[in-house]
């Protein structure tokens, strides 16, 4: 049985999720209003919350219109780059269903870079002064080639590790601070696709801290955009991934 329409003098009805959005529509099943993000559509074009959807296992017009083409991925590392600088909100918020798998990649590759010109600029501006403090803090003698070939190593291990963790501690924060259950696939591509500031470390002297301005802005403007937080929620629900920045780098 449809539920009734409301009248025409009952809305803004209020999401029952966040009772502080407007509702866009009911769910033909639960008969509850929610916010457009909490709704589907199945393919006879009638509106379905997600919780419904889950325990129906029916296809909804979004798993029907899946597709692994990434439409900001597949333009090129440069272009999400530009996409971070100039318009994060709509580069990172924007819907997408498919495989997030080109956007870990792409994650994986910037992180690569960014760790080893990361190493490349410690050991050129540096060297000396890395080369004092670990024999301070170790009390003995340090082989000079031996640390060298240890940041070297280390700079794929810490590009694995920053492209597999990141994307689970911002979902982590986020559904903390209220993300939808279904939000794990937007929240490990956007963190995915801002590790691309990353490459900013290329730059010198300034080129870590500028990555560091770049992917937090650029996350924030996703967290914004996609789940309406405000920018103190944001700022919380990046936290364990912030945490995880002052512990791996690269810093300036």
């Amino acid at each position: 049985m449809e539920p009734d329409a409301p009248a025409a003098n009952a809305w803004p009805v209020h999401c029952t999720v966040h009772p502080g959005r407007s509702a866009a529509a009911f769910c033909t099943v639960c008969k509850l209003s929610f916010a457009g993000l909490f709704l589907a559509v199945r393919p006879d074009g009638r509106a379905i919350c997600h919780t419904c959807a889950r325990e129906q296992g029916g296809m909804l017009y979004a798993d029907a219109t899946r597709t692994n083409h990434d439409p900001l991925a597949s333009r090129g590392i440069i272009s999400v780059l530009g996409a971070l600088l100039l318009r994060p909100s709509d580069a990172l918020a924007s819907r997408f269903s498919g495989a997030v798998a080109p956007a870990l990649g792409m994650s994986f590759v910037a992180s690569l870079i960014g760790y080893a010109s990361w190493v490349f600029w410690i050991l050129l501006l540096v060297r000396d002064q890395i080369l004092t403090l670990a024999q301070q803090r170790l009390g003995t003698a340090v082989d000079e080639e031996l640390l060298v070939t240890g940041l070297w190593l280390s700079v794929p291990i810490l590009a694995l590790l920053r492209t597999a963790v990141a994307p689970i501690l911002v979902h982590i924060g986020a559904r903390l601070a209220g993300a939808p259950e279904d939000s794990l696939r937007a929240n490990v591509r956007a963190t995915a696709l801002s590790s691309v500031s990353l490459l900013l470390v290329a730059i010198p002297a300034l080129g870590a801290f500028l990555a560091l301005i770049v992917g937090v802005r650029a996350m924030l403007h996703f967290l914004r955009a996609k789940y309406d937080f405000s920018y103190p929620r944001a700022i919380l629900a990046l936290l364990p991934f912030l945490l995880l920045y002052l512990l791996i780098g690269p810093l300036g």
